[in-house]
C-alpha cells in the first residue's frame, strides 16, 4: 500500500548513495479521495467533435510488451544505478500526507508536489552534468557515454498550460525539449471514476467512458505528430504509444498499452508510476522515435485535415 506517514518517506540504505533507480522506485504518498467528491461526475466529452470513443478501434487495442521492468534494465540499467547527486531527504508534511482529492485540479495539485519533482529530477541526473547539480560533484561514466552519444535530447516536463492550445485543446502535462519547447510527449490527468484502465472490461457505458479517455490524449498525440502518451488518475498511471503498421505508418484508432502501474507500487524491483513517466520522457528524449506523423492533423498549419474513422462497439 502506499505511504501515508506524517514525516519522512523510507530511504536508501544506509553507507551508501542512492542511486536513480532508488530515486525512482520509493513509495509514494497516498492520494485520498474526498468523501465530497462527486463520484457521478460526467466523463470527458468531446470537444468540438475533434475526439470521441468512437475513434479507438477496440479490436485495436495492442499489449505493449516492451514497456517493461526488465527491458528498462537492459536498456538503461547502468545509468540507473549510477548515484545521484544533490539528493536530499524531502519532508512531507502531516497536511500533505492527509490531503484529499475531489477533482482533477486537485490530483495535479498532490502530484506535482512530490511525483513531477521526483522525475524531472532524475531526468536531470542523466541530462545535465553533475557539477551543474552539487559543485565539484563528477558526472558517471555511464552517464557520460549516453550524454556523448548525442542520440536523445533532453526534456523538461511541465504543465501543459505552457504551450498554446491547438483548435482550443490543451493536454494537462507535457515533455517539451528544453531549448525549443517542442512538444515530444503528452499526457492527462484524470480521476479514477471518471476514467480506469478496469472500464475496459466493465459495461457499455464503462466501455465507452474508457475509449474516450485514450481518445482524448490520443488526439492530443496526433496534434503535436508525437507517438507517445499517457493518462495519470490518483490510482494508476496508463502509458500508451500510438500503433504502426509493418511499414512503420500509424494506424487509425490503434494504440499500443503497457501494463496499468498502480500509484501503491513501489521497491527496487518493481514497475513505479516514477520510473514508468521517467522511461517514458526517456522513450520521448530519443531523436529518431519520438515523432510519428498523423493522417488527421497538419503539424505545419495545426488544422485538422480529415475526421478520424468511426469504430463502434
Amino acid at each position: 500500500m502506499a505511504f501515508d506517514g506524517l514525516d519522512y518517506r523510507p530511504q536508501t540504505p544506509p553507507n551508501r548513495y542512492p542511486t536513480i533507480l532508488d530515486h525512482l522506485t520509493r513509495p509514494q504518498l497516498e492520494v485520498k479521495v474526498s468523501e465530497h467528491a462527486n463520484l457521478d461526475g460526467t466523463p470527458t466529452y468531446s470537444r468540438a467533435g475533434y475526439f470521441s470513443w468512437k475513434d479507438i478501434n477496440p479490436e485495436q487495442l495492442h499489449h505493449w510488451t516492451d514497456f517493461s521492468y526488465s527491458n528498462i534494465m537492459d536498456e538503461f540499467g547502468e545509468i540507473l544505478e549510477t548515484p545521484m547527486v544533490a539528493e536530499s531527504s524531502v519532508f512531507y508534511s502531516a497536511q500533505r500526507a492527509s490531503s484529499f482529492v475531489r477533482n482533477e485540479d486537485d490530483v495535479e495539485d498532490r502530484l506535482k508536489r512530490f511525483l513531477w519533482t521526483d522525475v524531472q529530477r532524475a531526468l536531470d541526473h542523466v541530462f545535465l552534468p553533475h557539477s551543474t547539480l552539487f559543485p565539484g560533484a563528477r558526472t558517471p561514466v555511464p552517464i557520460q557515454e549516453f550524454q556523448a552519444a548525442k542520440t536523445h535530447t533532453y526534456l523538461n516536463n511541465k504543465l501543459g498550460t505552457s504551450v498554446p492550445s491547438i483548435a482550443g485543446l490543451k493536454p494537462d502535462r507535457i515533455a517539451v525539449e528544453d531549448s525549443t519547447d517542442v512538444v515530444r510527449l503528452v499526457g492527462d490527468v484524470k480521476v479514477s471514476w471518471k476514467w480506469a484502465s478496469s472500464m475496459a472490461d466493465g459495461e457499455r457505458r464503462e466501455k465507452h467512458k474508457y475509449r474516450q479517455g485514450l481518445s482524448q490524449v490520443n488526439c492530443y498525440s496526433n496534434q503535436r505528430w508525437t507517438r507517445y502518451g499517457f493518462i495519470l488518475t490518483e490510482k494508476e498511471l496508463q502509458c500508451f504509444r500510438r500503433h504502426v503498421d509493418e511499414d512503420g505508418e500509424p494506424v487509425d484508432g490503434a494504440l499500443d498499452l503497457a501494463t496499468p502501474i498502480p500509484l501503491s507500487a513501489y521497491g527496487r524491483e518493481v514497475m513505479t508510476v516514477e520510473l514508468g513517466l521517467w522511461y517514458l520522457c526517456m522513450l520521448a528524449a530519443d531523436d529518431d522515435e519520438w515523432e510519428l506523423m498523423s493522417s488527421t492533423w497538419d503539424k505545419k498549419s495545426r488544422k485538422r485535415i480529415r475526421r478520424s474513422p468511426i469504430f463502434r462497439g
